[in-house]
């Protein structure tokens, strides 16, 4: 049994595979690996314990985490034909997802604005950043570094290729889990853009969108 996929990733799961959004001695976050024996041809689902072995997670849970594997790379790929399209336009571009607390975005396309603010550029440091909104009302804001910096979904697409789009996609993943498991909530994942030259992504957990697609 050896690792087919490099990828680490890290849930609060108890060895049934159920998942928890709080830190316990009985549910810590641990590290989950996925394996495959190529012998065998069967893939299985491992995770590390404290004592620092890997163990295999039962059957039934094995199932329940495979799903969310497949469910993970469908939403990226479809994350990749997104940017695809949005690189390919020249149009003003808002990503979104059709509903909260998933990662299968959707772009609608409209013009340019023609007047923005720059407050946020002000934010932008050497490192993926998240903080809080102006608004006070629970809303997150997600700011690539400096390296990654552009004026909107439109630019980054177009200014950055794939390895950057992935980097995009996996930091908005990542955000969303911690937002999820920190507050208990469920957020609405989108890009606005018309007010800031900065591009930020939105964590939304308000009952409906601030700003209108």
């Amino acid at each position: 049994m050896v690792p087919k996929f490099s990828d680490e990733y890290a849930i609060y799961l108890d060895n049934t595979g159920d998942d928890h959004y709080q830190v316990s001695e009985r549910n810590p976050r641990r590290p989950i690996r996925r394996t495959q024996d190529d012998f065998l041809n069967e893939t299985q689902w491992e995770y590390l314990t404290s004592t620092g072995k890997w163990h295999v997670f039962p059957w039934e849970a094995h199932l329940k985490l495979e799903n969310a594997f497949h469910l993970r790379d469908i939403d990226r790929k479809n994350f990749i034909t997104i940017m695809q399209r949005i690189s390919g336009t020249k149009k003003f571009a808002k990503l979104y997802t059709q509903s909260k607390g998933n990662l299968h975005f959707d772009v609608k396309f409209t013009n340019f604005p023609t007047k923005r603010r720059s407050n946020l550029q002000q934010e932008v440091g050497p490192e993926w950043k998240l903080i809080p909104s102006l608004s006070s009302d629970g809303t997150q804001l997600l700011i690539p570094p400096k390296e990654l910096m552009s004026s909107d979904i439109s630019d980054y697409a177009s200014k950055f290729s794939r390895s950057q789009w992935v980097t995009l996609f996996d930091q908005i993943k990542e955000k969303l889990a911690l937002l999820t498991a920190q507050n208990e909530k469920e957020y609405w994942v989108y890009t606005d853009g018309f007010a800031e030259d900065v591009l930020h992504v939105r964590f939304e957990p308000l009952p409906q969108r601030k700003y209108k697609l």
